[in-house]
């Protein structure tokens, strides 16, 4: 026992160290960009603003982009840019904004108590920085509201490069001091590529330093700062404030995600402290993914001259002041995950959510949460710290996984070494009044909480590191010289009378008694197999099993309970439906599959939101039936983001998690609720298949007016439903380039040849697939002045830009005489050869022994093709057949392409 107190107490100590080394003065030193200079364009004139140096006003309200890229004044007729000074409303017509070293404070500077943002097609502001000074894309002195235009949805593409290191200087995306709401879709990005020293340095995706922050829309945000000479106070932000009254409240209901990077500082994904007490939620449907990562003195090529210090990492932090409690609360989809690998000092942190300040702190999850604190000296999934002596609170209806890991770090020659933990509570209090950690898990929910050595570590030390440094959940309560007065350690971790401990042991409580003559009361609630053992390194709680009672029953409109439900079955006549009120359970009785099979009754179970139909003449009769677990989740996570968007780009999706682990043995149908906004769309149905990363396409259904749609199943796996139009009359469910088809118009990469037609049998051509190409890259703008070598390339034809980068970039070139031969048809090697030079022409032991038709591929198509076929990308025709100089036509490159991103995806380091 005293070998495992010692444990608890050397955890304590180094959390109660983390606790001193947070931050909180690294940002308090920060200067708002609100208070420096905002009116330098437009001299504060609310009926005024500028853009791009240009100044609109009720005189002069139209704007457009000339030849050279610059803002010049524009008319009624002939305008992307139009202020509106009575509303304070700025519409965006297909806007294109640049800026090389642009001098001013913003692109777009207002100010307005509130300004609006009207998006109609696809806009974009970006710049190339070089000045040390401050600078945004968009900012108002006031609120900014971003909405879909009157000429229909639209976007905002926001790309900042900054090549100058940043001196107590702040560069993001969009700055405010007021409320900021978005119904559009936004995409970020800021990249800072200096190799001269930063200091104080800050990068924000969005700087909202007013109290309410709500999106109802698409947020994409990156932020990379790989200047190898910043110094630790810089900053990196990806959503945040640096107001003490910024961010108060906070709602999602649309989606939100953010990635970053930076060297030697702090990064946050979502960032707020303030003085009053602090909402934020994530509303059901909306989904939040936070994903950073720090490194710095250990990458090769550091500025060794530079100071070096504590890199914190954290995907979503909430402080707040004395007396104010902090509350994030989940009712759809929450990712938080934070990475840290520099190696400077022993304060390294990575922290997936924390919530901290000298009042309390509360998590609610009634959806699903995944957090992660990663790689760390110091990591932690979630973290709840209260070092003002207030409650603590997490409680989860939902489904949660926390994950921490270390690298094993010792310091100070062996006396303190690193920490992982999946879930911590800790509260300190010098006043001894009595107050809680409380870890609340309700009936219906499951917590997978693990801390563990990391794949950094040497496999010899894994073990020995995971049972040093690591622990699945820590609820601790410090109270210094003053005795709270429990008569014993009180039990705070409450558990579901009806959850399952399935691996962990059970919760216990104690006092560090050993503390106590230091005047330290310390009481740990923590969940392992017993006291002796001290605390358990994974731990998973899970509803009942299906043999243990529950309260809740299944209900038809003439009986209750399965044995009743069976016994109206039997009476039951062939063509009729029995529909059963699930009522919150998921199990269904194998003898109610074997009192249906081979009848003509059809059981339906309605499962919130969800409707499992089963005919009864397509279950074998006589057959023998275990009980099935019907369950379904709509908001599973297990699908990577990466792979999603690469087949769906914006599409809507919707995770399904069957409960069930296999085959049904017999076929079933799911009526989805989609939601009626859908009505008339498609749902695509992709089954995941995790072995080899891929979404593999199983059937479609047209969304009815109520908003249902019906999918076939046969086995239980992890699916998700692709929402989106169809516009084509020729590809059809059923088709084999079906799936391909629906990839590519989700994506934009192909256009109809009519609004209804795809044509997948027409030949594709070279400027076709240079068009297609250049799209899946993102459409790269060319040089202002380029210098078109082909003379059969019109510069007004569709393809000439993407012609232009495809030369550029050594993926397609001409056929000879500066011809290019846009409208030549494209064969099955070429197109294969043209890809393999998209990849980066990747080292391949692909063969093609098992084709007959291999010695017909041309010597210079050898590599790229055997590239292909390895990774799966080009496929036969049937009967060993290649076929390499066969034409390729528009479904075939489809196929191909949508191969090639599952491929790419699966191959990413990331």
């Amino acid at each position: 026992m005293k070998r495992r107190i010692e444990k608890l107490i050397a955890l304590m100590l180094s959390v109660v160290m983390l606790a001193g080394a947070l931050p909180v003065s690294v940002w308090a030193e920060q200067t708002s960009v609100s208070d420096k200079g905002m009116d330098v364009t437009n001299a504060g004139d609310p009926d005024k603003i500028a853009v791009g140096g240009l100044i609109l006003d009720k005189a002069s309200p139209y704007a457009k982009t000339d030849e050279q890229g610059r803002i010049v004044a524009g008319d009624v007729e002939n305008h992307t840019i139009h202020w509106d000074a009575d509303t304070g409303t700025l519409t965006l017509l297909g806007a294109a904004i640049s800026a090389s070293d642009f001098s001013g404070p913003a692109l777009i500077s207002a100010h307005r108590s509130e300004l609006t943002v009207a998006l109609s097609g696809t806009n974009t502001i970006s710049a190339d920085r070089k000045g040390n000074a401050d600078f945004f894309a968009l900012q108002n002195t006031g609120g900014i509201s971003i909405k879909d235009g009157e000429g229909g949805a639209g976007s905002l593409d926001i790309e900042i490069t900054h090549e100058a290191g940043l001196f107590n200087e702040t560069l993001g995306g969009i700055a405010l001091t007021g409320s900021f709401q978005n119904a559009s879709t936004i995409r970020i990005q800021i990249s800072q590529k200096a190799d001269s020293a930063s200091f104080y340095g800050y990068l924000y995706g969005i700087k909202a330093d007013g109290p309410r922050f709500v999106n109802s829309g698409t947020l994409e945000i990156g932020l990379y700062n790989d200047n190898l000479d910043t110094d630790y106070n810089s900053v990196v932000t990806g959503i945040g404030t640096d107001t003490w009254a910024g961010m108060g409240e906070l709602q999602n209901s649309g989606r939100i995600t953010v990635t970053g990077r930076t060297t030697n500082g702090n990064i946050f994904g979502l960032f707020s402290e303030g003085l009053g007490s602090g909402r934020w939620e994530n509303q059901k449907g909306g989904t939040l993914e936070a994903e950073v990562s720090a490194y710095g003195g250990n990458v090769t090529g550091f500025h060794e001259g530079t100071y070096k210090y504590s890199n914190f990492a954290c995907g979503v932090y909430m402080a707040g002041d004395a007396g104010e409690s902090r509350e994030f609360l989940n009712n759809g989809v929450v990712t938080a995950s934070a990475e840290n690998t520099a190696e400077n000092f022993d304060s390294e942190q990575a922290m997936g959510i924390l919530l901290e300040g000298p009042g309390g702190g509360s998590l609610v999850n009634n959806g699903t949460m995944t957090a992660k604190g990663l790689e760390s000296s110091h990591s932690c999934g979630i973290d709840l710290l209260s070092y003002g002596g207030s409650d603590l609170n997490l409680t989860n209806r939902g489904k949660l996984d926390v994950l921490a890991t270390t690298r094993g770090q010792v310091f100070d020659g062996g006396a303190s070494h690193s920490v992982a933990l999946g879930i911590c509570l800790d509260l300190y209090n010098e006043e001894g009044a009595q107050h809680q950690t409380a870890l609340v898990l309700e009936n219906g929910s499951t917590l997978t909480a693990s801390a563990m050595a990391s794949d950094w570590v040497e496999e010899a030390e894994r073990e020995q590191v995971t049972a040093r440094d690591c622990q699945a959940i820590l609820c601790q309560k410090v109270y210094e010289k003053t005795n709270p007065g429990y008569q014993e350690p009180p039990q705070e971790i409450v558990l579901g009378d009806k959850l399952t401990i399935q691996e962990g042991g059970k919760p216990f409580a104690l006092l560090l008694e050993e503390l106590v003559p230091d005047e330290l009361w310390v009481y740990i609630n923590t969940i392992g197999i017993d006291e002796s053992e001290g605390p358990a390194q994974t731990v998973k709680i899970v509803p009942p099993h299906p043999s243990q009672p529950s309260q809740a029953e299944p209900t038809t409109e003439k009986a209750r309970g399965w044995n009743n439900i069976q016994t109206q079955l039997d009476g039951t006549a062939d063509g009729e439906t029995v529909t059963v009120e699930m009522n919150g359970t998921t199990q269904l009785p194998g003898r109610i599959l074997e009192t249906i099979a081979g009848t003509g009754v059809t059981l339906e179970l309605h499962m919130n939101g969800a409707v499992w139909s089963i005919k009864g003449r397509e279950v074998p009769a006589g057959g023998s039936f275990s009980d099935l677990d019907m369950g379904i989740s709509c908001n599973g996570t297990s699908i990577p983001a990466a792979l999603l968007r690469a087949m769906a780009g914006e599409q809507e999706t919707m995770q399904l998690e069957l409960a069930h682990d296999g085959a049904f043995g017999f076929p079933l149908t799911l009526r989805l609720e989609t939601g009626t906004e859908n009505a008339g769309l498609w749902a695509d149905l992709y089954e995941y298949q995790e072995a080899v990363e891929s979404l593999l396409y199983l059937s479609s259904a047209r969304i009815g007016g109520d908003g249902r749609a019906e999918l076939p199943f046969r086995h239980a796996s992890s699916y998700t439903v692709v929402i989106g139009e169809n516009p084509f009359d020729d590809v059809k469910p059923g088709d084999w380039f079906y799936s391909a088809g629906r990839f590519a118009h989700h994506r934009n990469l192909f256009f109809g040849t009519s609004e209804t037609t795809f044509s997948p049998e027409q030949t594709m051509t070279r400027g076709m697939l240079a068009a297609v190409l250049w799209r899946m890259a993102g459409e790269p703008e060319p040089p202002e002045n380029r210098d078109d070598p082909f003379v059969d390339v019109d510069a007004e034809q569709y393809y000439a830009s993407a012609v232009y980068w495809a030369r550029e970039n050594g993926i397609l070139y001409g056929v000879g005489q500066n011809r290019f031969a846009p409208e030549e048809p494209v064969t099955r090697e070429q197109l294969a050869t043209v890809l393999y030079r998209y990849a980066g022409s990747p080292e391949t032991a692909g063969e093609l022994e098992g084709f007959a038709d291999a010695g017909k591929v041309s010597s210079y198509a050898r590599n790229a093709v055997e590239w292909a076929v390895e990774r799966k990308i080009l496929a036969g025709k049937g009967n060993g057949v290649l076929d390499p100089r066969g034409s390729a036509t528009r479904a075939e490159v489809a196929a191909v392409l949508m191969r090639y991103e599952m491929s790419r995806v699966l191959l990413s380091p990331q």
